[in-house]
């Protein structure tokens, strides 16, 4: 897999930036899939993406 051969060399902050210039780079809409057994149980992820916009 890519992405655990770029985690071992380049540090969280920088496969964040590649993430989200890649992100950009597709028309700018990143689609996380989380599972949970409640409704709104990973709304952590959202609202901490939104809060970082």
């Amino acid at each position: 897999m890519k992405l655990q051969e770029e985690s071992k060399s380049a540090s969280e902050g920088e496969r964040l930036q590649k993430l989200y210039e890649d992100t950009l780079a597709e028309g700018g809409r990143l689609v996380v899939h989380a599972g949970g057994g409640k409704p709104g149980q990973a709304d952590y992820l959202k609202n901490a993406a939104s809060a970082g916009s």
